[in-house]
């Protein structure tokens, strides 16, 4: 069984890795509404964090197994996982303490009593489930911590300024979100608070300049006090300065809940004396409106400069405590406007090179003012410092601030100049973005020109190789019509002759007609190939208007319909040569042996492959019974022969009286559509 002493003198090192631990230890407190638990045994105390267990009772003997852990503030607990109660025994009577003793490392995590007076109340505005307690008991405070349930409010009201008795648990070590808040005292039920004597009327006290000369000693431990006046400035929702007759000013710090009173009118305030070495001022206060005093008159401003303000008759720099209180008029520049739309808002204002900081005293004066203008502004001044108590060495005075007591404080000399230097930075960086900008669009155009150029030039180019083509296919159809077409022609004349000569029903009379037949289509042929030649259709763009182009001549007065949905940068001048002859010859043979009087033409990329037909709605044919070269028929076998060569398919369905649908299906050579597809313009 391990000790608490052991377990809490681990290495950070062992604690933070979930060191396990397994005690006995007795139940010497539980507070914050059960989520921690102070454990004890003979070789000392320890807080355990008991979040997901239900929390054993003050007094009970345990077992407990768990693990050391370190939360996100850095504080060693150990957290239980589980426990068993041994035996259970009244919880351990509280240990009487003087608020001066409440430091001892003895008291450290027992249950303590102490007794003073109650100066403030008030919520913690970080964690709102807590309620705060401020002791005093001659002149040392301490905090009492409580959780809001666990005190009703109208209990809560009627501590301030109550002597109370009150039994928790004194934690001198750092837990939670305030790690320096310092040893305080935890209650865990608004039963352990007893008030020993109830508050009386807070302004039937004793008046605050009975005070001067006091030792500061005796300033804190004097109670409370009263200071009757006119509010001469107010600079945040909780302080504001009152103007006495029978003393310097005061500084009236309000307690949680109260605000200020507006500044002119003339109240009693009441709180917990100070000082900061300087002046007097009081803590925790209330006030009530009363008459005004009848030795009050209304101050006016002195104008001020840096020299008043911050050189002493010795010529040095430094603050002067006789400013405090005082009304100062300053001219000067806006240099800053801070909170502009808060309740208080904030301006820095330069005179001679020294920076003064106006509050506008809640007046909205600042609302419309701009950093650049040159302002007058009166202003109380107030000397920031800290006040004194026993754990404060020496309060230092930390600076000036100039409170406007009405919007007619501020005046308006000269507005702020136009050109400024954040604006000539504005213009600068315009021009910058503009030049850029500039920079930019002519590169972009230079870009644009240089592509449309090229584009041009290829275009240009491919002009100019269309016309070569065309030039050099019209000589080879003239040389060709000149030699080989006329040639034929001669030869049909002599066969022709021949046929003439020679007797019906003989064998050569069969042989010279279908030598005429073959001289026929060799004829048809080559008017066909010259037709090309002349031709501009492999010069289309567009497949679809080639074809059309090229069985339009050839169907007479059939309608024509052609969607071939490959684009022609896909096809090489062989293919598409190849296609336009193909269709002619299907075109013409549904018009001339089959009559048909409508021809669709359809193509596409189907799976790597050029698939298209040729549909007619003409008489039709078996094509079991179609002819062939030996009977001068070339056209279906010359198709076959030709779709062969291109390494493809052709097939053919036909009925009688139904019309026919001859279909092709080609290899797509990518490379050689590639080659072209880079040549030809974009």
């Amino acid at each position: 069984m391990d000790s608490i002493a052991l377990t809490r003198a681990l290495p950070d090192a062992d604690f933070a890795h979930s060191a396990p631990f397994r005690i006995e230890a007795e139940v010497g407190a539980v507070i914050e509404d059960g989520r921690r638990v102070v454990l004890a045994d003979a070789t000392g105390r320890a807080m355990a964090d008991w979040r997901d267990l239900e929390a054993p009772k003050p007094g009970d003997r345990i077992r407990a197994e768990g693990v050391t852990s370190v939360n996100r503030w850095g504080d060693r607990l150990l957290s239980v996982r589980t426990f068993s109660v041994v035996r259970s025994a009244p919880p351990p009577a509280p240990t009487p303490a003087n608020l001066g003793d409440i430091d001892d490392p003895e008291l450290n995590l027992r249950q303590v009593s102490v007794e003073g007076l109650v100066e403030d109340v008030f919520e913690d505005e970080t964690d709102r489930r807590w309620i705060y307690i401020v002791l005093n008991s001659a002149g040392r405070r301490t905090y009492l911590t409580i959780p809001k349930s666990r005190i009703s409010q109208d209990m809560a009201a009627s501590l301030t300024d109550s002597r109370v008795s009150a039994s928790g648990t004194c934690i001198q070590e750092s837990f939670g979100h305030r790690p320096y808040l310092g040893t305080h005292v935890s209650i865990a039920d608004g039963s352990d608070i007893r008030i020993v004597a109830p508050a009386g009327d807070p302004f039937a006290v004793r008046p605050l300049y009975e005070l001067r000369g006091h030792r500061r000693e005796s300033i804190a431990q004097s109670g409370r006090r009263r200071a009757a006046g006119v509010v001469k400035a107010v600079w945040s929702p909780s302080e504001f300065m009152l103007a006495t007759t029978s003393g310097p000013p005061c500084v009236v710090s309000l307690a949680a809940g109260r605000r200020p009173p507006a500044p002119g009118a003339s109240v009693e305030a009441t709180g917990y004396p100070q000082t900061d070495f300087f002046s007097l001022r009081l803590v925790g206060g209330d006030w009530r409106n009363a008459a005004p005093p009848q030795a009050w008159r209304p101050e006016e401003p002195v104008m001020a400069t840096a020299k008043t303000l911050f050189v002493d008759r010795h010529g040095n720099l430094s603050l002067k405590p006789a400013c405090h209180g005082r009304t100062y008029l300053v001219r000067g520049r806006v240099r800053r406007i801070d909170g502009v739309g808060r309740e208080f808002a904030e301006m820095t204002v330069e005179i001679d090179g020294a920076d003064l900081a106006f509050n506008d005293g809640g007046t909205g004066a600042f609302d419309d003012l701009r950093p650049g203008s040159v302002v007058e502004a009166a202003g109380v001044c107030v000397l920031l410092a800290g006040t004194w108590d026993a754990r404060t060495p020496f309060p230092h005075a930390r600076g000036y601030v100039f409170v406007l007591r009405s919007r007619s404080d501020l005046r308006m000399v000269a507005l702020p100049p136009w050109w400024t230097p954040g604006r000539f930075l504005a213009v600068i960086c315009a021009l910058l973005a503009g030049i850029a900008g500039v920079l930019v669009w002519n590169r972009a155009l230079n870009h644009i020109i240089e592509r449309r150029s090229r584009q041009l030039l290829k275009e240009q180019v491919a002009v100019v190789e269309a016309k070569l083509r065309v030039g050099e296919r019209t000589r080879l159809s003239i040389e060709l019509h000149d030699a080989l077409s006329q040639n034929l022609a001669a030869v049909a004349f002599q066969v022709a002759a021949a046929r003439g000569a020679t007797s019906e029903g003989t064998p050569a009379a069969g042989a010279l007609d279908t030598a005429a037949r073959m001289l026929l289509s060799c004829r048809t042929e080559l008017r066909r190939c010259l037709w090309d030649l002349r031709g501009g259709a492999l010069e289309e763009s567009s497949v679809s208007d080639a074809i059309r182009a090229t069985i339009t001549p050839a169907c007479d007065e059939a309608e024509v319909d052609v969607r071939f949905a490959v684009p022609r940068k896909r096809l090489s001048d062989t293919t598409a040569h190849s296609i336009l002859c193909i269709v002619r010859e299907l075109a013409t043979n549904a018009v001339r042996h089959g009559g048909a009087r409508r021809i669709a033409v359809s193509g596409n990329v189907e799976g790597g492959r050029l698939v298209f037909s040729v549909q007619d709605d003409g008489a039709g044919f078996d094509p079991g019974k179609c002819g062939g070269p030996d009977t001068g028929h070339f056209g279906l076998d010359g198709v076959r022969r030709r779709v062969e060569r291109l390494g493809g398919v052709f097939s053919i369905a036909a009925g009688l009286g139904g019309g026919m649908c001859a279909t092709v299906s080609l290899p797509v050579h990518e490379r050689e559509a590639a080659n072209r597809a880079k040549e030809s313009p974009s």
